[in-house]
């Protein structure tokens, strides 16, 4: 199947389940009952992350150095990390 379409398919399923009325867990304790919606939406970012083969940038910041305005964003650096 083409990657594209694995894509779409995954997005419109969630977006489907997110708006459909009938959940996994039944509208009775409302707190819960976003958990079942949460874990669609986060399994759907993972694998389309996933078919995507994206890059997470992380940025590290070592401990501020010095006082003032003149330590203001030295020392930054920058790492890509593949999901």
């Amino acid at each position: 199947m083409n990657k594209n379409l694995r894509i779409g398919l995954l997005i419109g399923g969630c977006i489907a389940y997110f708006v459909w009325p009938v959940d996994l867990l039944p509208d009775v304790l409302p707190p819960l009952t976003y958990a079942d919606d949460a874990a669609i939406v986060l399994w759907t970012i993972k694998k389309v992350k996933e078919l995507l083969g994206c890059n997470v940038v992380t940025i590290d910041s070592p401990p501020a150095r010095g006082n003032g305005a003149n330590s203001a964003g030295k020392g930054f650096s920058m790492r890509a990390n593949r999901l």
